[in-house]
């Protein structure tokens, strides 16, 4: 079985505005947030058994847009470990990566928000089974 571990994640870009049309918080019915969480190829470094990963992020509610670019570092254990095919990519970001990343994109959305928003933006706290992202895709959380 595969062994992985986080090895870094950082963040590459960031950019936000806020929607001016909504100057007080819109009633709650209005406060979607659309989450769309869009993962790159892996890339191997294979000489230190590292995949990495770029994390598109993008959050937008009625009244604040948010997006930010986010590096992502896997230590792997063997070559034999190396998510090779379009399939072992999807199983890795489904089951690994994601789930490994979630938490950081939850505090750096809250992190990102304040100044753009009366209050923050807060996801939930572990990742919704419908957020799995392809590119191009917004989840509701």
């Amino acid at each position: 079985m595969a062994t992985y571990a986080l090895h870094d994640i950082s963040v590459l870009d960031f950019s936000g505005n806020r929607n001016s049309e909504y100057k007080v918080a819109p009633p709650p019915a209005e406060q979607t947030v659309n989450t769309s969480i869009s993962i790159s190829s892996s890339v191997p470094q294979m000489d230190v058994h590292l995949l990495l990963f770029t994390a598109d992020v993008t959050v937008q509610t009625i009244n604040a847009n948010l997006q930010f670019t986010l590096g992502v570092t896997f230590k792997y254990s063997s070559d034999d470990d190396i998510p090779d095919t379009p399939a072992k990519e999807q199983q890795f970001i489904k089951d690994t990566l994601h789930p490994a990343i979630f938490p950081y994109v939850r505090q750096y959305v809250h992190y990102f928000s304040v100044p753009l928003r009366k209050n923050p933006i807060t996801l939930p706290l572990s990742l919704p089974a419908n957020a799995i992202s392809t590119p191009n895709q917004m989840n509701k959380l």
